[in-house]
Order: C-alpha cells, then sequence, then structure tokens
C-alpha cells in the first residue's frame, strides 16, 4: 500500500492497528512535534527575507536555527551573532553605521547598529505539518516508514498497548538516527573553500 499522502497515512495506520482511529489526526500531530524538537536535515533549509524596523523583525513561524544572516544594503554583508546584551550596547551607541551584528530574543531578529533594511536569512524550518489541505511534505514522500511507525508510537501511548508501542518506537528512533546519519555523510563529502590567500 502506498503512503504519499495526509489520507493514506491515516489509512494505513487504520490497517496496522486493525480498526478505525477516532483521534488519528492528534497522533500524527504529536509525531511531527517530536520530529521537530530531533531533526535539522539539509531539506529543511530554506531562506526568507525579513523585513525590518527599527533594527527588528519578526522571524518565521516555521522558524527553529539560523544559518545565515545577511544584511541586504549595499554593499550586500554576512551579520555575526552576538548576545542580546551585547546588541544592546552597540545600539546605545547610537552609531550611524551598517549593521555588523545580529541576535535573537523569542520570536524577534536584531540587528545592530540599527537598521531599517531587510535582512536573508537562510534558516532551518519545522517539517511542514500534514493537513486536509496541505497533504504532503518531504519527509513523507522520502520517508513513508518514519510518520507510520511515529503516528502509531503516539496511539500506543495512549492505549496503554506497550508491546507494540516499544517496537514501534524503537523502528521511529532507528529511523530517525539513519536519517541523521545520511545527512552527516552528505555534509561530509563536501569541502570548505575559503576566498583569498591562505597561510
Amino acid at each position: 500500500m502506498a503512503i504519499s499522502t495526509y489520507a493514506e497515512l491515516q489509512t494505513a495506520m487504520g490497517t496496522w492497528l486493525d480498526r478505525t482511529l477516532t483521534n488519528v489526526t492528534d497522533h500524527i500531530a504529536l509525531f511531527e512535534a517530536q520530529v521537530n524538537r530531533r531533526l535539522m536535515l539539509r531539506p529543511q533549509t530554506t531562506g526568507a527575507s525579513i523585513t525590518m524596523s527599527g533594527g527588528a523583525g519578526t522571524l518565521p513561524t516555521d522558524y527553529l536555527e539560523w544559518k545565515r544572516v545577511r544584511w541586504s544594503g549595499t554593499p550586500t554583508r554576512e551579520l555575526d551573532y552576538v548576545s542580546p546584551s551585547f546588541l544592546s550596547t552597540v545600539n546605545a551607541s547610537a552609531s550611524q553605521a551598517d549593521p555588523v551584528y545580529f541576535t535573537i530574543e523569542g520570536s524577534t531578529l536584531k540587528v545592530g547598529p540599527l537598521s531599517d533594511t531587510s535582512v536573508a536569512l537562510l534558516y532551518s524550518q519545522k517539517v511542514p505539518a500534514l493537513t486536509v489541505s496541505a497533504t504532503t511534505n518531504w519527509l513523507l514522500t522520502s520517508h513513508p516508514d518514519a510518520y507510520l511507525f511515529g503516528s502509531l508510537t503516539m496511539v500506543a501511548t495512549q492505549t496503554g498497548d506497550a508491546e507494540n508501542g516499544r517496537a514501534w518506537n524503537a523502528l521511529t528512533q532507528n529511523i530517525l538516527g539513519e536519517l541523521w546519519g545520511l545527512d552527516f555523510m552528505q555534509r561530509g563529502t563536501m569541502q570548505q573553500r575559503t576566498l583569498g590567500p591562505t597561510p
């Protein structure tokens, strides 16, 4: 049986359990919450333009972790991360220079010195949630077994099915571990390059 859509995943879960589930969407959502605490793989890397006002802008709602922050002025400049307290000190100096630093406080990205020019953010995003209108995502397409066994583990947690829960959880953790391993090996084949002369 193919498992490539939200509906097919729900059907497969019912087949494995040999019964109809009444709150299957909750179990899938709980698995997705677990995944978003565990995974940060290359397919999750994306970009966004952050509109700035008074040196601050709102992070995307699917934000997990920053990879690169680039000021979009002329010339463009990659910004260095600093602590919020350090950035406050920079901005208190009332410098009119272009931004050099950034920090993140809650769901806000801040730059210093202050600027209203947009910022290009490269970041890791959450795995897009499956819904009736968003029926698939990269994880379900490439690794339907992760979704199936992870969601079944959540069912077992609710129903008290310890034996199947242990088996499904072990399968889920093995799959997630394999994904980390594959991602690490693929990154390992990349070479680092530097600009300009090296010593």
